[in-house]
């Protein structure tokens, strides 16, 4: 059965990779990274956000305080659903290399515009929004 929570973020999701596309096919790589870097922040947040709804909020911030982690940042939010198995260790790859590549174009640190990269990075978003979306719709 559907969850709301993760539908709408599955929407939301689809709805930044559309962007993510035509900001890469105008040539935009800087935006479209920050697009790609945000729709795993979705996921993310989709998933605390449930676990807020099932009483289990406060796991969360206990995973962080035993990791000696003082921020909620999006790596600390896909440590903890990998930890709780929400999230495979082969998700957790194309994620933290979805999210570096964002961070890269956000702060203008080491970012290459490189569509060779993009299209791989992007080929790696589309398989996990697949699979999102089959654990969205309750496939």
């Amino acid at each position: 059965m559907p969850v709301p929570v993760f539908v709408n973020a599955y929407r939301c999701a689809y709805e930044l990779r559309e962007r993510a596309l035509r900001a890469a096919d105008a040539g935009l790589y800087d935006a479209a990274a920050f697009y790609m870097r945000k729709i795993i922040a979705v996921v993310a947040d989709s998933f605390i956000e449930r676990y807020q709804e099932i009483g289990r909020g406060a796991e969360f911030e206990c995973f962080c305080r035993r990791n000696n982690r003082s921020t909620y940042s999006l790596n600390e939010k896909v440590d903890f659903l990998c930890s709780q198995e929400n999230i495979p260790a082969a998700s957790r790859d194309a994620y933290d290399a979805v999210r570096t590549y964002g961070n890269a174009a956000v702060h203008k640190t080491d970012f290459r515009e490189d569509p060779r990269q993009h299209a791989e990075l992007m080929r790696r978003l589309d398989a996990e929004l697949t699979s999102f979306y089959r654990m969205a719709m309750g496939d």
